[in-house]
């Protein structure tokens, strides 16, 4: 129990947060959200505020801080990021002279808010929880409020990276494990900032999470969604419902679309490969860099924003359903309506997540106006598809029932309406005739109000007497102090001003309670109006869920159509070989950073009809980086349904992307850059497959020479041997002793940048050409990149000496130089065989032994 020694509010305060100990307690006073105490002291340096104190304990000043009640749209949203929990302990009654009744409203988590004044409509929020079962394995779902969905997953046995993986593809916000899970003090280290939260689960099993579960599933058994192998991904579900309930969520009210997630359809898509193409805004390093989901979002509705954002995260291995892709895109392109599409979309508002609110008595009257016109906007769009033959783009006709909603949200609710439902004044005049009653019975108590006015200016002879309200006080008669020696006797005073007294009479008190009464009976009605409405909502949101998800598809696909059309992009075309064939090939994210788009093509054969692997030399900033992302982006494009920046390409499908590109240090993992190359290499070794695209840059420069030379060639010719491996494979390198694999490698084959050299200095052409480099360019390269004269003069002695010395210490070709230099103890005991003095038996035994040793 709260101390005695604490102030009645206080006491309050403490009652409130003790039942929520995880939760930031907003609790209200008056025109302000205050924070006390520990919640206080570490909130106000997040949300920028004054830490302050009052004296609510007897002797003692509470720390505290507070924010405006009508910014607090502005504050809550700095919380969730920082990914904590917020309670709302909201006024219930007014104020009066008694402590004021309050009560948590709203729990919001980073995984679980819903309102649109606290969330980005371009964001989804996902709720991840992971249930584990007998023998290491494990069962995992996602609830994404705002859609109204529920993903599956099989028990499988998974390693923590490979759930850090899927919390960034299906962008989670908030993690639940139940009480006592050892994957709580991992998956911290490896969720970049996710917060992971516990669930008391008070000792209860798996049993009963799945049967919660199948009782918000409306379901009896797990047959209807894939059978026994969902048995802890079912679970993991039904623990979800259970801390939503623990948010002031009901999930029961929600017709849920559950889906058992098959990975099968999709192209994983690892951390590297993601940050190695920039497909994503949080991906990159500075915000002043472009991403590709910014580059290809030309949505025009909150809910295809959402969608383009699912879809990139989960490019396709379907070949149908890339066909409808595609055939949507070209049909939009080539029908020149793009424009008049665009602005239909852009008059329907987020139908998908005002449904949602709706569900959990979280919407306002101006959303409800908003989902009205909306809808009445529908059957024009569904008109205006009817000419496209592609079955994503052709809208359904609306059932009458969501027609009728459309019309009865437009005659319920005035142009403008407030967004709080408790502020009244929303419900249009003529649509309850009940209604209208009551603010007929309210005009004419409002119009005796002006009528004692009159009556009483005229009575007391005061001219400048005037009737008023407020909220405390109630109604009142007020004189100005010159006035006030005229005032009727019966006049009572009831507040005192500095230029003003203000007076009641038992006249006014009355008319007052007539006044009252009568708004707070248009207040009472029109609330049970809204609810109405919002249950009429709610009776529909399966169709209007359906309706939101087909109006996102169109978006989408005009929004690749848009793309297409602003920077020149053309169609794929699947071939049913291990080809990729790219013609005209261009890095889209570069090409529009540069003036004029003056970009330099390049031509791409790789797989069947051209060699399996790529080995890529050149200088420096020659363009070798740019060309492997290019050719990784312009298959990923392809694979989420969208046309790509090339003027051919023609590919079998891939499933998987791997990226190793760049250097950079994960000190929080305790990774040094060469150990993450290591890593993200040894991840591309063992997962990738016949099937796959693999970008390899600059593998082994975070070591020795020797070892890192090792390195990058034995990774090549495991990529070309393993015939578990032998995938499409570019490999950029500065190793020019790695070129002479092309001599004994089938696949393998060696492509250069084109360097234009005269005198001293050099122009780089930015074409992928034929062949090995001859130089690497590195001196130019520091010319132009301004290293003093005398340090450069120095650098090509240097470099002159060094050629000399290593063609003089051994004459032997470029590739036993390669070939020896990796196994140095073993070229010193070849160097120190006495061959004119062995029989041939003696050698072949000698080779034997060495051979051995090689293998």
């Amino acid at each position: 129990m709260p101390d005695e020694s604490f102030a009645p509010l206080l006491r309050q305060y403490l009652g409130f947060k003790n039942k929520y100990k995880e939760a930031v307690l907003f609790f209200r006073l008056g025109d302000f959200y205050e924070l006390f105490f520990e919640d206080a002291k570490e909130c106000a340096p997040i949300l920028g505020i004054t830490l302050t104190s009052r004296e609510l304990q007897k002797g003692n000043k509470v720390p505290m801080c507070g924010v405006p009640s009508h910014m607090l749209h502005a504050y809550i949203p700095k919380l969730l990021r920082a990914g904590k929990k917020v309670a709302i302990c909201e006024q219930i009654e007014p104020p009066g002279k008694n402590l004021i009744r309050r009560e948590v409203t709203r729990i919001l988590t980073p995984g679980t808010v819903l309102e649109g004044e606290y969330l980005d409509s371009a964001n989804e929020t996902a709720l991840m929880a992971i249930a584990e079962g007998d023998n290491d394995t494990m069962g995992y779902a996602v609830v994404r409020l705002g859609s109204m969905q529920v993903l599956l997953w099989p028990e499988d046995r998974l390693s923590v990276e490979q759930l850090a993986e899927q919390l960034q593809r299906f962008g989670i916000s908030e993690i639940v494990l139940p009480e006592g899970s050892a994957l709580y003090d991992p998956l911290c280290k490896l969720s970049q900032g996710i917060p992971v939260e516990i669930f008391d689960t008070g000792g209860r099993d798996l049993n009963y999470y799945v049967r919660e579960f199948l009782a918000i599933a409306n379901s009896v058994t797990l047959e209807s969604f894939g059978g026994s192998k969902l048995y802890i991904g079912a679970a993991a579900a039904g623990l979800l419902f259970s801390y939503l309930r623990s948010n002031l969520l009901d999930p029961s009210m929600i017709s849920w679309e559950i889906q058992a997630v098959n990975d099968s359809k999709f192209v994983p898509l690892d951390t590297s490969t993601r940050r190695a193409l920039a497909l994503f805004r949080q991906d990159l390093i500075s915000e002043e860099e472009l991403s590709l989901e910014t580059l290809l979002d030309h949505t025009c509705t909150p809910m295809g924003k959402r969608l383009l954002r699912q879809w990139m995260m989960q490019p396709l291995r379907v070949e149908t359903e890339l066909l409808r892709r595609w055939h949507a895109v070209e049909e939009l392109i080539s029908s020149e309506v793009l424009d008049s599409l665009r602005e239909k979309l852009g008059s329907i508002a987020d139908i998908m997540r005002i449904t949602s609110r709706c569900t959990q008595g979280l919407s306002n009257p101006r959303e409800l106006r908003q989902l009205g016109e909306s809808i009445l906007q529908v059957p024009s769009l569904v008109e205006f598809c009817s000419r496209f033959t592609s079955d994503l783009l052709r809208l359904n006709a609306q059932s009458e029932k969501i027609v009728e909603l459309g019309n009865t949200l437009r005659a319920a609710i005035v142009d403008n309406p407030p967004v709080r439902a408790s502020d009244g004044g929303y419900i249009k005049s003529g649509y309850d005739q009940q209604l209208d009653e009551i603010r007929d019975a309210g005009r004419k108590a409002k119009e005796e109000l002006e009528v004692l006015e009159q009556r009483e200016r005229t009575r007391t002879g005061i001219k400048n007497l005037k009737v008023g309200y407020n909220r405390v006080f109630g109604y009142f008669i007020e004189l100005s102090k010159a006035a006030d020696a005229s005032r009727p006797s019966e006049y009572i005073l009831r507040q005192t001003l500095a230029n003003a007294n203000r007076y009641i009479t038992a006249e006014l008190k009355e008319l007052e309670a007539t006044v009252v009464g009568q708004h707070e009976k248009e207040l009472k009605r029109e609330l049970e109006l809204y609810a109405d409405l919002v249950s009429k909502v709610k009776s529909l949101q399966v169709e209007l869920k359906n309706l939101a998800h087909n109006i996102a598809t169109v978006d989408v696909l005009q929004s690749f159509a848009t793309a297409a059309n602003k920077y020149r992009w053309s169609e794929p075309e699947l071939v049913a070989s291990k080809t990729i064939e790219i013609q005209d090939g261009r890095h889209p994210l570069v090409e529009v950073s540069l003036p004029f788009h003056d970009f330099v093509p390049n031509d791409t054969l790789l797989g069947e009809g051209g060699p399996l692997i790529m080995v890529i030399t050149g200088p420096n900033m020659a363009g070798k980086s740019t060309y492997l992302r290019q050719v990784a982006t312009i298959i990923y494009l392809a694979q989420i349904g969208s046309f790509v920046p090339a003027s051919v390409l023609k590919f079998g499908l891939v499933d998987r992307i791997f990226c190793r590109i760049g250097a950079r240090d994960e000190l929080s993992r305790g990774m040094s850059t060469f150990m993450l190359e290591m890593v993200e290499s040894a991840n591309i070794l063992h997962n990738a497959t016949p099937d796959s695209l693999v970008i390899l840059d600059e593998v082994g420069r975070g070591t020795s020479t020797f070892d890192g030379l090792a390195i990058a060639q034995a990774m090549v010719e495991y990529l070309h041997e393993n015939p578990r491996k032998r995938c499409r494979t570019l490999f950029a390198t500065h190793y020019h002793e790695l070129t002479t694999l092309a001599d004994r490698l089938e696949d393998v084959a060696n492509f250069t940048m084109a360097v234009e050299e005269k005198g001293n200095s050099v122009r780089f052409l930015y074409k992928v050409i034929p062949g090995a480099a001859q130089k690497s360019y590195g001196i130019h390269v520091a010319r132009n990149a301004g290293i003093p004269g005398s340090v450069l003069a120095r650098a090509e002695q240097l470099l002159h000496e060094m050629e000399e010395r290593h063609g003089t210490q051994q004459n032997t070709s470029k590739a036993e130089q390669l070939q020896l230099s990796l196994y140095p103890d073993i070229a010193s005991r070849i160097l120190e065989l006495d061959l004119e003095n062995m029989t041939p038996i003696e050698a072949l035994v000698k080779l034997h032994e060495i051979r051995k040793e090689l293998l």
